[in-house]
This record gives structure tokens, C-alpha cells and sequence, in this order.
């Protein structure tokens, strides 16, 4: 079992993604309960823009390991792609209490404030960003309009240059592929951020008769399988 997972990393690292799923699925037929398959499933489908299907596979992991704060930023990512805001603040309060989430997850907490027209408590969070990680975060805030209504109000040091640099031997919690998956979220919720809902609920029901068709296909096909068996 451990080599099947072994192999599936091997297949995210080289962008293999569809493989990665196939290699993940066969394995939690063995092993439904573990964490690592159920999650790294999740990361392969995300890189596949399956976001359904990763909510569902993460969701999963998440029920084995409660702490995994990566897997729930990622979940607060998916319900920002699709207009979940409520579960997608939820998530990302959660995701706070990683070091390494703390400074993205008070800013996208600053930018659901905003989208809900709370700008006292979008300052606050983005200002406490700024002081967890002040290099990256005032880079974000600049790129973004969503910050324009409230940019008098944002406290950026005069100079970020002077601002204490990461140690790069810190250690680090989060993988490789894992921090790749984390910026493909973001970028596809920043592209997605401008959809209409009627457009997101349209991609949602796609995605959901597809998925439902496909669960119809493996439920026949482990039928079939048994028939012949017996």
C-alpha cells in the first residue's frame, strides 16, 4: 500500500494528475481510511480543476485528521470559487492557526469583509497580515482593486526591504506540492471571482451530473465484476 502512494506522489510531481487519481482510487479501495490517500487524492484532482471532487476527497481527510490546516485552506479556496463565502470564512478562521496560513488567511478573510461590505473588520484582518508577513502580503494588496475603498486605512511600512527576512532554513510545514496546490487555488479563485453565481451554480450542476454518472458507471461495472465472481 505504501508504494501506491509513493507512486502517485511520484505521479503529482510530474504533473501527471489523471494517473496520480487513478493510482489513489485503486489504493483507498484497500485502505478507505487513510488520511494520506484521501488528501493527496484531493490534491490531484484540484490540479486537475475538479474542485468537487477534491472538496469531497479532502472533506474525507478531514474527518481522519481534524488538524490538517493545509487541507482546510484549500477547502476555503474551493468554497471561494464557488460563492460559498460563509464556509469559506469558516475555513479560513480555522486555517489561522498554521504559522506558515496565518498571513494568506487573514487576507482572504480582509477580501470576504469586503465582499460583504464590513470594512472595519477587512482592515483589521489585512493589517494583521501585513504584520505576519509584510513582503508578500502588501505585494497582494497592491495587485488587487478589491483593496482601493480602504487603501488609506492599510498600514504599510515605509520600507519592506528593511522588514526582517524569512529565515530559509525555518523549518517548513507545508510540501512542495502543497504549496503549489495552495497558489493554484488562489489563482483560480481570483480568476473565478468575477462569475456570476447563475455561472458558478451552472459549473456546479455540470460537475455534479457528471459526477453522478460516473458513480452510476463504477456502481455497474463492481456489480457486473461481482456476478462474475460469484
Amino acid at each position: 500500500m505504501k508504494h501506491l502512494c509513493c507512486f502517485g506522489d511520484i505521479l503529482i510531481d510530474t504533473e501527471m494528475y489523471k494517473e496520480a487519481v487513478n493510482v489513489y482510487q485503486d489504493a483507498l479501495k484497500y485502505n478507505p481510511y487513510s488520511y494520506d490517500l484521501n488528501y493527496n487524492l484531493g490534491i490531484a484532482y484540484t490540479m486537475l480543476n475538479d474542485f468537487q471532487s477534491a472538496k469531497i476527497a479532502y472533506e474525507k481527510a478531514a474527518e481522519i485528521n481534524n488538524l490538517a490546516y493545509a487541507l482546510k485552506y484549500n477547502l476555503a479556496e474551493i468554497a471561494l470559487i464557488y460563492k460559498e463565502i460563509e464556509e469559506a470564512e469558516q475555513k479560513f478562521l480555522e486555517a489561522i492557526n498554521e504559522e506558515e496560513l496565518s498571513a494568506d488567511s487573514y487576507y482572504e478573510l480582509s477580501k470576504i469583509e469586503l465582499i460583504k461590505n464590513d470594512k472595519d473588520t477587512a482592515i483589521k484582518y489585512v493589517n494583521t497580515a501585513i504584520d505576519i508577513d509584510s513582503k508578500k502580503i502588501v505585494e497582494k494588496v497592491r495587485k488587487d482593486p478589491i483593496f482601493i475603498p480602504i487603501m488609506a486605512k492599510i498600514s504599510i511600512p515605509f520600507n519592506l526591504e528593511n522588514k526582517e527576512e524569512i529565515d530559509e532554513k525555518e523549518e517548513r510545514h507545508l510540501s512542495k506540492k502543497e504549496v503549489n496546490v495552495k497558489e493554484h487555488l488562489e489563482k483560480m479563485a481570483e480568476i473565478t471571482r468575477h462569475l456570476s453565481y447563475n455561472d458558478i451554480n451552472l459549473l456546479k450542476k455540470n460537475k455534479t451530473e457528471k459526477l453522478e454518472k460516473d458513480e452510476k458507471i463504477d456502481t455497474k461495472d463492481n456489480i457486473i465484476q461481482k456476478e462474475r465472481q460469484d
